[in-house]
C-alpha cells in the first residue's frame, strides 16, 4: 500500500495515482464500509504506510513524546477519539473505623456505668453473648469514627510532591495536545526529568527504610517482594554463612532452608548426660539458624 498517495480532504485523506487491482478492491472495499482513512503524518522516507481507518471524524497526529525510538518507517501517533464516551462502573466506597482515632476515654465511661448484671441475667448463655456484642457495637459506632478508603493508583514510594509532579506533567501534556503550545511542552519536558529523578530518590529512600525496619516489620518487606514478582517463589540467591544458592537444584532454596535448620538442630542438640544428683539433661535448641533466615 505504501504506492497509495493520500491527498487531504474535507474529512480525511482521499487515495488518488491508484495503481493495480488489489488497490482498486481495497479502495472499495473501504467506502463499502464507509470508512475514512485520517493518518496524513508521512514516515521518513515520504510514505505512509500506518493507515488510521474510521467511520467517524478522529484526529490524528504525531506523537511529541514516543515512549520509544522511533521506527522510520512508523511514525509514532497520537489518536483522539471524540465520539467515545465511556462511563465506567461507580465503585461504592468502602468504609472502615479508624480506631486509632477513638473516643476510648468515653469508652470506658460507658462500660464503667453500664449495669452488667441486669444486662446479662437473661435465660441463656447465647441470648446474654448477643445482648453483649450489641453494646460494644453501639459503643463502636458512636465513639469510633470512620473514613473512606480510597484506592491509590501509585506505587507505596509516591510521595505527595512526587504525586502532584505528576499530575502537573500529564495536565502540560494534554494542554500541548490541545493548542500545540511550544511553552507546553517546554514544561513538559522539564516535569518528566525531574519526576524521573524525584521518583528514583523516593524509591531509594523507601527500600533503604525498608532494609532498616526488615527486623521489626518483615511484613513490608515480604509485601514488596509479592508486588514485584509473577508467582510464590524463593528468592533467586539465598546466602547464609559463605553458602550461596542461586538454583533450584538441591543445595540451594527450600532445601539449604531445611538444611540450615537441621545443622543448627543436631549441632546444638546434644546426648543426655547423667547427672549423680539430677535426672538427665540435654542442652536447649538453639534456633538462631533458622531465625536468622526469618528475619526475626
Amino acid at each position: 500500500m505504501s504506492s497509495i498517495t493520500w491527498e487531504a480532504t474535507d474529512i480525511g485523506f482521499s487515495a488518488t495515482a491508484l495503481s493495480g487491482d488489489h488497490i482498486i478492491d481495497f479502495i472499495d472495499t473501504l467506502n463499502i464500509y464507509n470508512l475514512t482513512q485520517f493518518n496524513g503524518i508521512p514516515n521518513s522516507y515520504g510514505k505512509i504506510l500506518d493507515l488510521v481507518l474510521c467511520t467517524d471524524y478522529i484526529t490524528v497526529y504525531a506523537c511529541p513524546d514516543p515512549l520509544v525510538a522511533e521506527d522510520p518507517f512508523h511514525k509514532a501517533l497520537c489518536i483522539d477519539v471524540p465520539f467515545f464516551d465511556f462511563k465506567p462502573l461507580q465503585v461504592k466506597p468502602r468504609k472502615v473505623y479508624s480506631y486509632h482515632r477513638g473516643d476510648y476515654d468515653s469508652i470506658r465511661a460507658r462500660i464503667s456505668e453500664t449495669d452488667w448484671m441486669q444486662i446479662l441475667s437473661v435465660s441463656t448463655v447465647e441470648n446474654a453473648l448477643e445482648l453483649f456484642y450489641t453494646l460494644m457495637y453501639e459503643l463502636r459506632d458512636q465513639y469510633i469514627p470512620m473514613r473512606i478508603v480510597s484506592k491509590n493508583k501509585y506505587p507505596p514510594w509516591y510521595n505527595s510532591a512526587l504525586i502532584k509532579i505528576v499530575k502537573e506533567k500529564f495536565k502540560y501534556h494534554r494542554k500541548f495536545k490541545n493548542y500545540g503550545n511550544i511553552s507546553d511542552h517546554l514544561s513538559f519536558k522539564l516535569l518528566r526529568d525531574r519526576a524521573a529523578i524525584i521518583e528514583r530518590e523516593c524509591h531509594d529512600a523507601y527500600i533503604a527504610r525498608m532494609e532498616e525496619s526488615i527486623l521489626t516489620n518483615p511484613k513490608q518487606f515480604w509485601t514488596y517482594m509479592k508486588q514485584n514478582r509473577a508467582n510464590s517463589t524463593y528468592p533467586a540467591t539465598m546466602s547464609y554463612a559463605g553458602t550461596v544458592a542461586s538454583s533450584g537444584r538441591w543445595g540451594s532454596g527450600q532445601h539449604m532452608l531445611t538444611r540450615v535448620c537441621n545443622s543448627g538442630l543436631t549441632s546444638e542438640m546434644q546426648q543426655p548426660t547423667l547427672e549423680p544428683r539430677g535426672p538427665a539433661q540435654s542442652a536447649p535448641y538453639d534456633d538462631t539458624a533458622c531465625n536468622t533466615w526469618r528475619g526475626i
